[in-house]
């Protein structure tokens, strides 16, 4: 037995879950999220009624029945009808569309914008980082050659350049200065020694220049042997690689 459509269309199932949705979700509810909801179910009884009363070709009474069910429940529900304007409803079936601007006369079709992309590919970062790197190095090759520019081309350069280099040339001129102060000191002391050993070999020709006595020539001339003999003859071999 065929049941009466309008009865039928009060109490199917796509008014109760409409209604069990609403309850639920009022509160997170928009214009768009209503007129998307509630085409769905428009769309599921229009299947139904095909199905049930073998309707071809809905015409406008049985779409005035549908839109006037839905008001009806709208109204029940406290929903303003007239407040939801916007929907998205192009890409739906002209039938949808038509009843769902009787139930919300100033429904207008709503275009979403276009959805977050995300970030760019890594190949397309890769090709623009590179592009853009040939690009100022070409510029700072022209103003290179350019006259007159090299104060700007400095200024263009990265900060940590001049820090990375102020950096090492300290570090070079404090171990320049380390070295330094090891190797004087050293060099130093060579010339002194070199002196003394001099000065020592040269006592007794000194004294025979000064025509000092015999005894006395005597006495440096065994000084002199004993230091050329006990001092300086084991210096000279020891360092003897280095000569």
């Amino acid at each position: 037995m065929t049941p009466n459509l309008d009865r039928w269309l009060e109490s199917n199932a796509a008014k109760k879950e409409f209604k069990d949705w609403w309850t639920k979700y009022r509160a997170f509810s928009t214009d768009l999220v209503i007129t998307r909801k509630i085409s769905t179910f428009i769309a599921e009884e229009l299947d139904l009624i095909r199905i049930i009363y073998g309707i071809k070709e809905i015409d406008e009474d049985v779409m005035n029945k549908i839109a006037e069910s839905w008001i009806k429940l709208l109204e029940r529900l406290g929903i303003d009808r007239f407040s939801i304007r916007r929907g998205e409803i192009n890409g739906l079936r002209a039938e949808i569309v038509n009843i769902l601007k009787k139930i919300f006369p100033l429904l207008e079709h709503y275009s979403a914008p276009a959805p977050f992309r995300g970030f760019r590919p890594r190949e397309e970062i890769y090709s623009t980082t590179y592009s853009s790197s040939i690009r100022v190095k070409d510029i700072e090759n022209r103003k290179v050659e350019s006259k007159g520019t090299t104060s700007r081309v400095e200024s263009m350069r990265p900060i940590y350049r001049k820090e990375e280099s102020i950096c090492t040339r300290s570090k070079v001129a404090s171990a320049r200065y380390r070295v330094l102060k090891i190797i004087i000191p050293i060099v130093v002391m060579i010339i002194i020694s070199m002196l003394a050993m001099i000065l020592l070999v040269s006592i007794y020709h000194i004294g025979t220049i000064l025509l000092i006595g015999e005894e006395v020539l005597h006495t440096m001339k065994i000084v002199h042997k004993s230091i050329v003999d006990g001092l300086l003859v084991p210096v000279i071999e020891k360092f003897s690689f280095i000569i």
